[in-house]
């Protein structure tokens, strides 16, 4: 998402785009955006300072931190950001908004708040029930 500065017009300027979570390594083994990323971002500029309100919206596979089952889960994030003018005539909004999104998925994730985990001897998910050795 490239603006050039002087392009932008004195009431703001509209960006939309489908990101590919690939292209911006979004995705690691414990979670992964599973359709590109709806971003949008509304730039205003002032002096020698820039506004964004921007928005990401889409849909990420989770990996439960306590029994490892997959879960689908939104994803929806809103941030307002105030840069400095760059020395630069553009911005360059996919580093900031790349940042933004990965600091704002959490480290680590629940399939469910009750979630009983697995078992530590046999491995079994006891969320569908006692394990063969009675571990509940």
């Amino acid at each position: 998402m490239r603006v050039v500065i002087a392009e932008i017009p004195e009431e703001g300027l509209q960006l939309a785009e489908q990101v590919d979570p690939a292209a911006w390594s979004l995705n690691t083994p414990d979670r992964a955006f599973v359709a590109p990323l709806a971003v949008s971002a509304f730039v205003q500029r002032h002096d020698d300072d820039l506004t964004v309100a921007a928005e990401a919206e889409g849909s990420m596979d989770v990996t439960c931190a306590r029994c490892l089952a997959t879960v689908r889960r939104p994803y929806r994030e809103t941030w307002s950001l105030a840069l400095e003018r760059p020395a630069r005539p553009w911005l360059e909004l996919g580093d900031e908004l790349r940042q933004e999104i990965l600091l704002s998925v959490p480290m680590t994730a629940l399939c469910r708040d009750d979630c009983r985990g697995l078992c530590p001897t046999c491995g079994y998910n006891l969320n569908e029930g006692v394990c063969s050795h009675g571990t509940a």
